[in-house]
């Protein structure tokens, strides 16, 4: 049996990905597919190029839109297929995903989608990570603590008429989406896989990179999950949940951006605004420990550390517990980490495991330094990439706090991570979350203090 599949593709002003997007969809080895195309209105020759493909199985319309879910909702009106893909002029999807993403739905009868791993890319096209799809729980959806993919299949026959995004939102009808198949239907009924099936972009052509996105985001994702609760019955239940997946889209917004441009102001109103809903939030407090960015007192009360900076200030001293970089160490089970001396300095070369975000080396102190109350400390890292991407953190034994990342392009500079935890051993060198060995030079290592704001 051969099912109809339908690739759902909306696009406007798509060049030059696009071209990418559809080459992906056309090199599929299951060969029974249509490809639905809804152009919003183009205007930069995107119309001209699908004009011109010489595709029996291609269906475009071009017409202006309200947004991404009537996008989808129109095309979704056109489909013939019994199965559906959703696909983004942004995406990749692999060569065999259709086909492989058939064969696991009929493994699983019940199933109404199969969805496989992602894989992050930059705008050089080179692999940032694997993304892979967690099992689906529809309050954990509700909280943005599981974000969904949609790299894969829904069976439409079993769906029916829920197979359909709200028109009237300007962004993440996805998150509206999965909250009503979610309400329908058991988590078991969801079935995810570890095999890639396309690949998406980390640049700022994709909404979801941009920091600036994500307040119609959460205004969106706020609303829908209103409007959700409201055609439930009121109670107690009902009130909890709202409160935690409000705090929680907020927590996801803050999360997002941090990923993006450190800790930056937007990054702190992300992290005030959940605070204001749900203070006591783990989510909250992982990120106050990760970043020594703000507080929250027992009351409730959050407060911004307003010195958090990339670097201390001029003002800074150099004091005299320092940093062992001559007794820098690897452990055996770190695979392929290793340390070797910089050729004509004191420094150290560190390099990492191919595998992402694994660790290769921690600096410990010559002598644990006291941290004073009135006084912020920082280890200070002059230091080299020489390949791919590390990231530098003070280390705890069991954690990583005020992460920096440095890519090979950054050149040499000074790395500042505050130290603000009495239980940090060392400063850890890691891989910087690249499918790949990376390298990196460190010159130097100190730790320096300034007086706190009070």
């Amino acid at each position: 049996m051969h099912p109809l599949v339908s690739v759902i593709l909306p696009v406007k002003n798509g060049l030059p990905h696009v071209q990418a997007a559809i080459d992906a969809i056309r090199r599929q080895t299951y060969a029974r597919y249509e490809l639905v195309v809804q152009d919003g209105g183009s205007t930069d020759g995107t119309l001209d190029y699908l004009s011109s493909l010489q595709m029996p199985n291609l269906l475009i319309s071009s017409e202006s839109d309200s947004g991404i879910g009537q996008a989808y909702s129109r095309a979704l009106a056109r489909a013939s297929g019994d199965l559906i893909w959703f696909a983004a002029a942004d995406e990749l999807i692999e060569d065999d995903a259709i086909e492989s993403a058939i064969v696991w739905l009929g493994r699983h009868p019940d199933a109404i989608s199969v969805h496989g791993s992602i894989r992050m890319i930059n705008a050089a096209g080179e692999e940032e990570q694997i993304v892979h799809v967690q099992e689906f729980d529809l309050a954990s959806h509700l909280k943005c603590e599981v974000v969904p993919g949609f790299a894969g299949l829904f069976d439409r026959r079993k769906i029916g008429n829920d197979l359909y995004y709200d028109e009237s939102l300007r962004t993440c009808p996805d998150y509206d989406f999965w909250a009503r198949l979610g309400e329908r239907f058991e988590p078991r009924r969801f079935f995810t896989i570890r095999q890639v099936f396309q690949s998406s972009r980390m640049d700022r052509v994709s909404m979801s990179f941009r920091s600036e996105a994500f307040d119609q985001f959460c205004r969106d994702k706020v609303f829908i999950l209103n409007r959700f609760l409201d055609a439930r019955p009121s109670g107690p239940d009902v009130d909890v949940l709202r409160r935690s997946a409000t705090a929680g889209i907020y927590a996801w917004a803050a999360e997002s951006v941090l990923a993006l441009e450190g800790i930056s102001p937007g990054f702190i109103r992300w992290c005030e605004k959940s605070a204001a809903v749900d203070p006591w939030s783990t989510r909250l407090q992982r990120l106050s420990a990760r970043t020594s960015s703000f507080t929250i007192d027992e009351t409730g009360q959050f407060e911004a550390i307003r010195v958090q900076s990339s670097y201390p200030a001029r003002a800074a001293s150099h004091i005299v517990n320092q940093l062992a970089l001559d007794q820098v160490y690897s452990l055996p089970h770190w695979e392929g980490a290793a340390v070797e001396y910089a050729e004509g300095s004191d420094g150290r070369v560190v390099c990492t495991g191919p595998q992402a975000w694994a660790y290769a080396a921690v600096i410990p102190w010559e002598s644990h330094p006291d941290l004073e109350s009135d006084l912020r400390y920082w280890a200070c890292l002059d230091v080299e990439v020489v390949s791919g991407r590390v990231g530098i953190a003070a280390f705890t034994g069991d954690d990583l706090l005020d992460e920096r990342t440095v890519p090979v392009s950054d050149g040499r500079k000074t790395v500042a991570v505050r130290i603000a935890d009495t239980r940090i051993e060392g400063i850890m060198i890691r891989n910087g979350g690249l499918p790949m060995e990376s390298r990196i030079v460190v010159h130097a290592a100190r730790l320096e203090c300034e007086p706190g704001v009070t």
